[in-house]
């Protein structure tokens, strides 16, 4: 999967798909039972939002730095 915006085009959904998954696993009667899926939802979500931040901060550094080496 190259480029930003297939990156980010990928991981917002994702992100929200998740997000949502553990809403519901949160609203069900028995929460017991949705213990390991609810921690593995909650942290591959987490994961995703990390992965787009660093992604976002990488894609300023490289913006800043090409706009650096341009104007020199």
């Amino acid at each position: 999967m190259k480029g930003y915006r297939k990156k980010i085009a990928f991981g917002i959904p994702m992100g929200i798909i998740f997000f949502l998954a553990g809403i519901f696993m949160l609203l069900q009667d028995d929460i017991d039972t949705f213990f390991i899926p609810l921690v593995f939802v909650f942290a591959f979500g987490g994961g995703m939002i990390f992965w787009i931040v660093q992604l976002t901060r990488e894609k300023k550094e490289r913006q800043e730095e090409n706009f650096r080496r341009k104007h020199k």
